[in-house]
């Protein structure tokens, strides 16, 4: 996130890392999910879970990037939600070095590439409120010199909400490509 070769505890800024381990183990599937482990970090706005805008150190309206580049994360513009099933990690950096990048920090959220094995995995979630979340996440080396792989991840979701007119359905597709000539 610092764009500096150095490991996190080399840093002199705050960084938080949280692992994909850490996101499936606690089932989180928003940026909001994942944060709350981070200090100083907390949700501002949300509407209806199609929208969120995060907090850290008390400034609101936190830039959220994807592999680097921004995203709109502020809720009362066209923000969107990002899904977890297609993310590999979730760095927070906050305090005086994201400074350049935002006030009181910046989230950056890495998503899934390519491990040059071949393997598969399906899950189904189901819930409270009508909740019917089924994912997938295949990835496959293509040639025997193992140079190119390709990685297939996706989730269907939907849910009601305890008020009647509220419903949701949200569908997530992320393929990725790598090559190592």
């Amino acid at each position: 996130i610092t764009r500096m070769p150095l490991r996190p505890s080399e840093q002199i800024q705050s960084i938080s890392v949280i692992s994909e381990k850490s996101i499936d183990e606690q089932g989180a599937l928003t940026v909001i999910d994942v944060t709350k482990n981070v200090p100083g970090v907390t949700l501002f706005g949300s509407y209806g879970g199609v929208r969120e805008s995060m907090s850290i150190r008390g400034y609101r309206g936190v830039p959220i990037l994807k592999n680097g580049v921004r995203i709109d994360s502020d809720f009362r513009t066209g923000s969107a939600l990002s899904e977890m099933q297609g993310v590999e990690s979730v760095q927070v950096i906050k305090g005086s070095a994201a400074v350049t990048q935002g006030i009181g920090g910046v989230i950056n959220v890495v998503t899934k590439t390519p491990k040059f094995t071949n393997e598969g995995e399906v899950s189904l979630l189901a819930g409270s409120w009508g909740l019917f979340r089924p994912t997938f996440d295949v990835q496959s080396v293509l040639d025997k010199n193992q140079t190119i792989a390709f990685r297939m991840n996706g989730a269907f979701e939907r849910s009601d909400n305890y008020r009647p007119v509220i419903h949701s359905n949200r569908v997530y597709i992320n393929p990725s490509l790598e090559w190592r000539p």
